[in-house]
């Protein structure tokens, strides 16, 4: 996901190096302006907070419903970003 809003970023000319930087920016062009449904914010932001825990956390089990669902969530977030650049 994180690529993915990179992706969508660099076409507005705009380079970020952090998942922060991505997170923030994600949100100020694309959730905030309606290009995207804002439900996409919630989805990255899950995600986001499971890989800070478990990057950061080495005794973090993450719980196999939980890890399933955030793969669902991407596979769901990463066709939509596609569409999105195919259409515009």
């Amino acid at each position: 996901m994180f690529t993915s809003i990179r992706r969508l970023l660099l076409d507005k000319d705009i380079y970020v190096k952090t998942h922060s930087g991505a997170k923030s920016k994600f949100h100020e062009l694309f959730l905030k302006t309606n290009l995207l449904p804002l439900e996409f914010g919630k989805i990255y932001e899950n995600a986001f907070d499971l890989r800070q825990e478990v990057d950061y956390d080495y005794e973090t089990e993450v719980p196999s419903e939980a890890a399933r669902q955030t793969i669902e969530d991407a596979a769901i977030f990463l066709n939509v970003v596609k569409l999105f650049l195919e259409k515009r």
